[in-house]
């Protein structure tokens, strides 16, 4: 009884001594690797050119921070307008901050619309011809601090770092003066170029001086009219002619020396004092919006945030998708009313024949 016991405890072993159990989770485990190895590469086509894709496009399609970035000002004061009338000196005075000063990129810490508009920084004018150290040191005294640079720096340092050919180094420095940009601005797509060349003969201890300041100055300068446009664009997609309003402004409100804002910018332009662009900055204010859906329904925000009809010459969508679908449904009908004949046929003809009609059929697709 004892030796029939001991016999059964024994585990069943393979022809090469390895226990049957053993064996079997190893030939299962093969058989899972092999099958993610079949289902791997596929999934990474799809994931890499079909998922990742539209999902950034999805991304695109509710992100309107761009223009918070331009107006972080305007767009935190304009929650106390009535949205009725026209606005008052304050709103004026910071549309034209938002407009003609880099102020804005320069107060790190007021970004989009979470800005202090009591900050004294908004208010200083940093002269066009210099000197640019003092004040960008008192919008902002951080410029003042190593530690504010070394990351401007080391993006410097890891392309001059860089081990490769000629055409190598140069494409990655060249990558190295937009990353500098995007570091210090929104945009994906400026680059930094003077402050780069100054920042390759820096020595990261001391603080940098006046020529460090003024490339500062002059990239963001840059930078800044580059997102005047990208944001016009933006604008005017919610009202026509903000995108001249916005190029005429820029170039005039720089030359305005002391307020009132409100009557010089409307002497610029006399759109300034039209209630309805105002109105549509409103709709813009959030970092986030469904408009773009909306809008291929011939629907928008009006300025209370209402959902309402496009005006009529700009209401086609909703048309086109009628005929759209009025179009599918046709060829989708014409399709079935083809198809059921030739497949009887198919299945009815001799073969010589429905070999022939077979190939008639795939023909279109062919050519």
């Amino acid at each position: 009884m004892t030796s029939n016991s001991s016999v059964v405890s024994q585990p069943l072993l393979t022809a090469d001594g390895i226990p049957l159990k053993v064996s079997l989770q190893r030939s299962m485990r093969r058989n899972k690797l092999r099958a993610i190895g079949l289902v791997l590469p596929p999934l990474l086509f799809l994931l890499l050119l079909f998922i990742i894709p539209i999902g950034n496009l999805l991304t695109r399609s509710v992100d309107d921070q761009l223009i918070n970035y331009q107006m972080p000002l305007t767009f935190r004061i304009i929650e106390k307008w009535d949205r009725q009338s026209l606005p008052e000196e304050e709103l004026f005075d910071a549309m034209s901050f938002d407009l003609a000063t880099i102020n804005k990129l320069l107060i790190t810490n007021n970004s989009g619309t979470q800005v202090d508009p009591d900050d004294p920084g908004w208010r200083v004018k940093i002269p066009k011809r210099g000197p640019y150290k003092e004040p960008i040191l008192q919008i902002n005294p951080i410029w003042g601090e190593v530690e504010t640079w070394l990351p401007l720096s080391k993006i410097v340092q890891n392309a001059l770092d860089y081990q490769g050919s000629k055409k190598e180094r140069r494409n990655v420095e060249k990558r190295a003066k937009f990353e500098l940009c995007s570091y210090l601005t929104p945009l994906k797509n400026a680059a930094c170029s003077k402050l780069f060349k100054e920042l390759k003969g820096w020595d990261q201890q001391t603080v940098p001086d006046e020529k460090f300041f003024k490339a500062l100055y002059k990239d963001l300068s840059s930078a800044h009219k580059f997102l005047a446009g990208k944001s016009s664009t933006r604008l005017n997609y919610e009202k026509p002619g903000w995108k001249s309003l916005i190029k005429k402004s820029v170039r005039n409100i720089k030359k305005i020396e002391n307020p009132p804002f409100k009557e010089a910018m409307i002497k610029i332009d006399k759109r300034w004092g039209d209630v309805a662009f105002w109105q549509s900055l409103v709709v813009m204010k959030d970092p986030y919006t469904s408009g773009y859906f909306l809008n291929a329904f011939d629907r928008k925000f009006d300025e209370r945030k209402n959902i309402v009809m496009q005006p009529d010459e700009r209401q086609v969508y909703v048309m086109l998708w009628w005929r759209t679908l009025l179009l599918s449904f046709i060829v989708t009908m014409g399709c079935l009313l083809l198809a059921y004949p030739t497949a009887h046929l198919l299945a009815t003809l001799p073969l010589r024949y429905s070999n022939l009609l077979m190939i008639c059929v795939l023909m279109p697709f062919w050519t």
